[in-house]
């Protein structure tokens, strides 16, 4: 799931769903989801941000603007990695349940 931060967002991380959360001008400390299986984007490194507003003192929403469709598409791949790792990692992938396998 990727997200502003909404209540979309927070019902899909309560349900263990991978969740990328962006927040621009709201603060991602207050209110990112935790957890392996998240990532967020905030604007704590820019002058102006998080700044809380409604509307952007700069006129150009640079918080928001600036997220790249790369840095998520890389986040997103970083969590479907993690996913993959823990699904080979409980033996049910290699093997179905009640199977037997020659030693």
């Amino acid at each position: 799931m990727v997200s502003d931060d909404s209540g979309l967002m927070h019902l899909a991380w309560t349900n263990r769903v991978p969740t990328i959360g962006i927040f621009g001008a709201s603060r991602r400390t207050w209110s990112r989801p935790v957890g392996k299986h998240t990532r967020s984007v905030g604007s704590e490194d820019l002058p102006c941000g998080p700044c809380m507003s409604k509307s952007c003192l700069r006129n150009d929403r640079i918080c928001s603007t600036r997220v790249s469709v790369d840095e998520i598409t890389n986040l997103s791949a970083e969590l479907l990695e993690e996913g993959n790792d823990r699904e080979s990692s409980s033996g049910f992938s290699e093997i179905e349940v009640g199977e037997s396998r020659k030693v």
